[in-house]
């Protein structure tokens, strides 16, 4: 319903021609974001399949093999988390044995994270199975593709910011 109300707004607002060349554009852009996040999908559950951990541990792990260190507060910020859902995969880490949190010397108050070697190895035999992916396509890109990309899906994340329409329940 909301695709057909986006139409016909622009309707009013296009020739034929530049319509059908917009909905054209827009059915492909849609295919191509659903391909990404297919693909992606897969490749994250293949991941976790493989480690037993969800993909956001291994985000996790990540940011902290290359900020040895990190505090929790600048963790949670660096990968874009709140600070419950970051104190829950910390806490999953460390039960596993893939982290551990030391108190700052300098500051009582804070705790540094490091990767165990139990942690570097997973995170090793992992590289760039999943989020690496994205990366090196990134990399691949044109200075123009990327700007376009860039531009794209900030738009496109705008747009999945905005709060959602209430969805009525359906009675029977």
């Amino acid at each position: 319903m909301l695709q057909s109300l986006s139409v016909l707004r622009d309707m009013r607002k296009m020739a034929v021609g530049k319509l059908l060349h917009r909905d054209h554009q827009r059915r492909e852009a849609l295919l191509a974001v659903r391909t990404v996040i297919d693909q992606m999908r897969e490749r994250y559950r293949s991941l976790e399949r493989a480690t037993g951990a969800p993909i956001t541990s291994h985000r996790v792990l990540a940011v902290i093999a290359a900020m040895p260190g990190i505090g929790a507060s600048a963790l949670a910020q660096q990968l874009g988390m709140n600070r419950p859902a970051m104190s829950q995969a910390l806490k999953s880490l460390e039960e596993r044995g893939w982290i551990s949190r030391r108190r700052d010397l300098g500051d009582g108050r804070s705790v540094q994270l490091r990767l165990t070697d139990s942690g570097a190895r997973l995170l090793h035999s992992t590289v760039g199975r999943a989020s690496g992916t994205l990366d090196r396509c990134i990399r691949a890109l044109t200075d123009t593709e990327l700007r376009a990309a860039t531009l794209g899906l900030r738009a496109i994340a705008r747009q999945l910011s905005r709060k959602a329409p209430r969805v009525r329940a359906v009675r029977r």
